[in-house]
Parts: structure tokens; sequence; C-alpha cells
């Protein structure tokens, strides 16, 4: 149980500083869904994020997407058709989630 809260403790010390003291909870999950998907080589669009009820109501997302698109956290791509848009993590996430991934590893260490 140490290491848990060694991690929480971490994760609540990155996300205090700037630029990650600025996204929300909504805003967190959308940019875990998104770095899931580009993990496993898959795209995730505008309208797959929109339809996350469970999550927000679609309007709060569709401003959620905005202010991570504003604040540089994530890139959105056109589609084939321009239909669709696409969702990328920017180098400001990509580097949220490998300290994320430095602090896991830490914790793990604590006995």
């Amino acid at each position: 149980m140490k290491s848990l809260f060694r991690f929480y403790t971490l994760i609540k010390e990155l996300e205090s500083q700037s630029p990650y003291q600025q996204i929300d909870y909504v805003e967190k999950e959308i940019l875990f869904m998104i770095g899931n998907a580009r993990q496993h080589n898959q795209m995730i669009s505008v309208s797959d994020i929109l339809r996350l009820q469970e999550l927000a109501s679609p309007a709060t997302l569709h401003a959620r997407l905005k202010h991570l698109r504003e604040a540089g956290f994530i890139e959105i791509l056109p589609g084939e058709d321009n239909r669709f848009k696409f969702l990328k993590p920017s180098q400001i996430t990509i580097d949220y989630f490998n300290q994320l991934t430095k602090y896991l590893k830490k914790s793990a260490q604590v006995n």
C-alpha cells in the first residue's frame, strides 16, 4: 500500500505544476482515452469522445476538447473525407504520460 500512496503523492505534485494544473478530471479521462488509443495504434475521433455520455454531456465534452486543444494538450487531425476529425496527444501530453510512467516505476520500488 505504501507504493500506491507514494504514486498518488507524486501524481499530485506533478499535476500541481504548470501546464498540468489546468486540466480537470474529465479532461484527464479524455487524455487517457486518446493516449490508450494511440498506444494500440488506433485513432479516436471527436465523435467517439462526444458519445461518452457516462463521462459528461456532449456539450461539456466538446468544451473540454476545445480547452485541451487550446492549451496544447491535443491536436486535431482531419480525416480522409473531412467528415471525421481525429485526436492525437501533443508532446505535452506525451511528456505527462512519460512522467506518470516514471513515477509508477519509482513508486513500485518503495518497500
